[in-house]
């Protein structure tokens, strides 16, 4: 039986969104990652489950679990090390964790074809992040290979865990730092654009084209580009430019993983604090790419900056921006480095000729198709990274969403950003030009709204769906606002109505932008969304049901229907106590990221059930 350590709150970053999923919804939004690490002959089964032993001893976050206190909040509970015993290397390793209940780690022994033996752990990946792994891989290495030679292993101390840091990030001091960077992320939110691909509608279930890319050039022309710039910024801003020229857009935003780990202690800390920043990097066509390059350092560093902030507070900014804007905020494109250039086996440039532009014919490139198939999760546009691959070698991948882009143009998109980063390394005055094709025009439904795509005749079948509405017309004005001119034959056709209406048809999915302006019946309507914003009681019984839940969660007085959820006061902290209330009232149907879009509390009691 478990003896507990201690416990403490869970730590800021993205495993409390992963917390807030597996507890709301039962399930893991993102598959635990795997480490395979072979084992010398000599080392019997208990010698391995010593070593394992040792790893869990040393890391508190491989020995926790994670639960729920009183007030329904996360929290963690720290047990005293115990021997792990192995499993059976079978499909039981891959099962879903109980993260409540169990460990969040697992260790089986396999055999491979040729000969090998490897140790095989997978994690729960709300325990862990890829700066977690590295320091995972060292200190396991490290311990078997002293096993092995009879010998204690030697590493530095871990004085700082996961439940150290969540105590940190809520002490007094760190409270005025929170506030401050929170301003600075509202603000950045206002600006941000979001729907960089012209694409009307996702569909709910969606295939994905994976490519991945083993480059024979990109090592020695990362290894040229880390002597004038960092060159994780520097793969930023190939992407953005690579996505400009997809896109047609010249704001491109890009999210990437923060690890979250400034202070000399937390970087022997195995735990999950990494969290997103989104950036937005403006790519000029008669531009040079240096200076892509340089804004990119500079958003980069002044991102870190102000990443310390609790993730549920930043999602609830997000929303309200959301809200405000009547479009999604979040670009859904995604952009992870973790090459090191300067790790032992990188690919140096030690060997390489002068001008790398003629190793692009090299290298080997894979496709794959992902076949649609029902998914909890929200759809991500697209995903690039780049890690170590065969041979020291820089491994490029990109996952794309089908409905954005095709498997050719997965591909191309991929080349690009190694074509844009080795021509780069060859010549530090690259223009920007020659990558991006001539914008051409887009037919007459789109039009650029803030820096995304916005497609008129879905705002206007959205408004023609409206009971009300007869006729619709989304036009932009001289001044570049979006407005929508609309004729009505009935009741809830104010302009406060129609936005309504369309903040629920608002998602990940949708390039649905809300108008800034509303004409009805040809006389001037306003936003709806200032003065003429008013209070709404429950209509319905689901309304009263999601109202009182949303209030005694929150330890609200009130909150009008005609609100989002976060706009009413709610906070994210409070979603699991919301559904369980709901719950206890027969009523289900709404998830976690339900209570994060712009839509108002009516809508969401129109998506119960019971």
């Amino acid at each position: 039986m478990f003896v507990l350590e201690r416990s403490g709150p869970l730590q800021s970053g993205l495993c409390q969104v992963e917390w807030m999923h597996t507890v709301c919804e039962g399930w893991e939004p993102f598959p635990g990652p795997r480490v395979d690490v072979d084992l010398p002959d000599s080392v019997g089964e208990r010698r391995i489950e010593e070593a394992v032993a040792l790893l869990v001893a040393r890391h508190e976050v491989l020995r926790t679990t994670f639960a729920r206190d009183e007030r329904g909040h996360a929290v963690q509970h720290v047990w005293r090390p115990e021997r792990v015993r192995l499993r059976a290397p079978d499909d039981s390793l891959r099962a879903p964790f109980r993260i409540e209940e169990e460990w969040p780690l697992r260790a089986a022994v396999t055999q491979q074809s040729d000969g090998r033996k490897q140790l095989t752990l997978v994690m729960a990946h709300i325990a862990v992040d890829a700066w977690s792994m590295d320091i995972l891989e060292r200190d396991l290495r490290t311990i078997l290979d002293a096993i092995a030679r009879g010998d204690r292993p030697e590493l530095p101390p871990v004085v700082h865990h996961p439940v150290d840091q969540a105590r940190l990030e809520r002490s007094e001091r760190m409270r005025a730092v929170r506030t401050r960077n929170l301003r600075f992320w509202e603000e950045e939110f206002r600006r941000m654009p979001s729907g960089v691909f012209a694409v009307p509608v996702i569909p709910a279930d969606v295939g994905y084209h994976h490519v991945v890319r083993d480059s024979t050039a990109l090592g020695p022309a990362l290894t040229r580009i880390r002597r004038r710039l960092p060159v994780p910024s520097v793969f930023l801003a190939a992407t953005a430019l690579a996505v400009s020229a997809v896109s047609g857009q010249d704001r491109i935003a890009l999210a990437t993983s923060w690890s979250s780990r400034a202070s000399k202690p937390t970087r022997q800390m195995m735990g999950s604090v990494m969290r997103d920043l989104v950036l937005a990097l403006d790519v000029p066509r008669d531009g040079r790419f240096l200076d892509v390059a340089r804004s990119a350092v500079q958003a980069s560093l002044r991102a870190a900056r102000r990443s310390d902030f609790d993730v549920l507070e930043l999602l609830e900014a997000e929303a309200r921006a959301g809200r405000r804007r009547g479009a999604r905020t979040h670009p859904g494109v995604f952009v992870n480095f973790h090459y090191d250039t300067q790790a032992a086996g990188a690919d140096s440039d030690a060997d390489a000729p002068p001008a790398l532009s003629p190793l692009l014919a090299g290298g080997h490139t894979e496709y794959t198709h992902i076949p649609p198939a029902p998914s909890r999760a929200e759809p991500h546009v697209l995903y690039v990274s780049a890690a170590p691959g065969p041979g020291g070698r820089p491994r490029l991948f990109l996952s794309a969403n089908e409905a954005v882009l095709t498997a050719n143009g997965a591909r191309d998109l991929l080349l690009l950003i190694e074509r844009v980063l080795v021509r780069f390394a060859d010549d530090p005055g690259l223009d920007c030009a020659p990558f991006l094709p001539n914008p051409g025009s887009r037919d007459g439904g789109w039009v650029t709204i803030d820096g995304s795509w916005a497609d008129l005749r879905l705002i206007e079948r959205a408004l023609r769906e409206h009971p009300g509405v007869t006729g619709a017309r989304a036009f932009t004005d001289d001044g570049g606002s979006l407005c929508a001119a609309v004729t009505v034959t009935g009741p809830d056709t104010d302009a406060l109505a129609l936005r309504g209406f369309l903040l629920a048809k608002v998602g990940p999915r949708h390039a649905l932008v809300v108008p800034d302006r509303f004409l009805v019946d040809g006389e001037p309507a306003g936003d709806g969304f200032g003065s003429e914003r008013r209070s709404a009681c429950p209509a319905t019984d689901r309304e009263q049901a999601l109202h009182d839940a949303v209030v005694r969660a929150n330890g609200l007085e009130e909150a009008s229907m005609h609100d989002g959820y976060v706009e009413a006061g709610g906070r994210l902290a409070g979603v699991p106590d919301v559904l369980e209330r709901l719950a206890r009232q027969g009523l289900t149907g709404l998830r976690f990221d339900d209570f994060r879009l712009p839509c108002d509390l009516s809508a969401l009691a129109a998506r119960l059930s019971s």
